[in-house]
């Protein structure tokens, strides 16, 4: 039972780093999508306008919904379906913000990708339909949650705040981005575990 825990507990890391790289992949386009609106915003003089029409170009970009900001206030939804306007108060330095359903107005959570240009600050949003997709890895009695600072979402549910301990004690941390997939360690005894593959062993033996 021992080696079967350790195998399962090496599936399980492999798990968490294919979701890792799922998320990687996703702010890999919304970082490549807000460069080239930069790009093309920094060749003319209207900076807000040229970044609102380069975006409404980079309708392949994982996020759809696109947003610029400048000074105190949301400026307008640039592109995409009618995705999330966000009420935020307080923009952290760090580039990546999960946002719960409450500061967005279709109530539902969101990955923020931001980036600053001149005065004005480019946001990408994520839904959690790609977050949910990036984390879900086929294999049984896991679960994965994607942590930003002291922030979490999981496959269900909307954000939460750590505020002390959580159950899950394993992480993989992302080495490109502020990021980290955290998750549970597989059952020290399962008697589903023994019967589907405990016997595999013993026949190989």
């Amino acid at each position: 039972n021992i080696q079967l825990w350790y195998s399962a507990k090496a599936e399980y890391l492999a798990g968490a780093r294919y979701a890792a790289n799922n998320i990687n992949h996703i702010l890999e386009e919304a970082s490549q999508a807000t460069q080239t609106a930069v790009n093309i915003a920094g060749k003319e003089c209207d900076l807000e306008g040229n970044i609102s029409l380069a975006l409404k170009q980079l309708e392949t970009s994982p996020a759809h919904n696109h947003h610029s900001q400048t000074g105190n206030g949301l400026v307008h939804i640039l592109t995409g379906e009618s995705g999330p306007a966000i009420c935020i108060p307080v923009f952290p330095d760090s580039n990546l913000l999960l946002a719960p359903a409450i500061d967005t107005v279709n109530r539902l959570p969101i990955l923020l990708y931001q980036s600053q240009f001149a005065d004005t600050r480019i946001l990408v949003t994520i839904s959690d339909q790609h977050i949910r997709g990036a984390l879900n890895v086929p294999l049984k009695g896991v679960r994965y949650v994607l942590r930003v600072a002291d922030d979490i979402i999981g496959p269900t549910g909307d954000v939460m705040t750590l505020n002390g301990h959580y159950p899950y004690t394993e992480k993989v941390h992302s080495t490109k981005y502020h990021f980290t997939i955290i998750f549970n360690l597989p059952p020290l005894f399962s008697f589903y575990r023994l019967i589907d593959k405990g016997f595999g062993i013993l026949i190989f033996i």
